[in-house]
């Protein structure tokens, strides 16, 4: 009887084992949205200073439209590379100057990022904590539901003793990822440290800071 009760307690060890590491073989479906459209959408902003107004943002939507917005403060020496088709405006009071453009990915390109979003999991995504300077934040758009999460760009490690927690991790990882498909589009989302120097190579403190 005391060998058999060792071995029950084993199986139950396994058991519970296997039951806690089922996120890694059979993770759980993404929920979807019950219905989609041409205008519904997932956008990915990038925080990468302190500054809120200060971002690199991309949307998708479903009918294949893919929205480039990047924003910089006055006299900020960092500003996008010149491509065509951008508008600027400029917001005085702010001090901010936003460079906009629009179909930035071929339409099916577009159209498969939001499906690979919504493959990933972003309709549901839950917030993870992160700093506050690089941090991303996701919102999503379907019907009359809008959503947002925030958590950092670029989540290394997924794992988490909460199950729940585990698959969230995961799916944030995924969803955050996904704009690196495109390379030269995702180096326009990032902010660049300029530095400049006087004649001399002394740095000098930026006119945007």
């Amino acid at each position: 009887m005391r060998h058999a009760g060792k071995w029950l307690v084993r199986l139950a060890v396994v058991a519970a084992l296997v039951w806690y590491l089922r996120p890694l073989y059979t993770p759980p479906v993404p929920p979807q949205p019950p219905q989609r459209g041409a205008t519904d959408s997932v956008t990915w902003r990038f925080y990468l200073t302190g500054q809120t107004n200060v971002f690199q943002e991309l949307t998708v939507t479903g009918e294949g439209q893919a929205v480039l917005v990047i924003t910089r403060q006055q006299c900020d020496p960092d500003i996008p590379e010149s491509f065509t088709g951008t508008k600027l405006r400029l917001d005085r009071q702010a001090g901010i100057v936003e460079f906009r453009q629009e179909n930035v990915l071929p339409a099916d390109d577009a159209k498969k990022l939001l499906d690979d979003a919504l493959r990933a999991g972003v309709f549901g995504l839950k917030s993870v904590p992160t700093s506050e300077t690089e941090r991303l934040r996701v919102r999503t758009h379907f019907g009359n539901r809008d959503q947002s999460a925030t958590g950092p760009a670029d989540l290394s490690s997924t794992f988490d003793w909460a199950p729940s927690v585990w698959v969230n991790r995961t799916r944030w990882q995924q969803v955050a990822r996904l704009p690196r498909n495109f390379p030269s589009l995702y180096r326009r989302l990032q902010k660049h440290e300029i530095v400049l120097v006087d004649d001399h190579g002394q740095p000098v403190e930026s006119p945007a800071k």
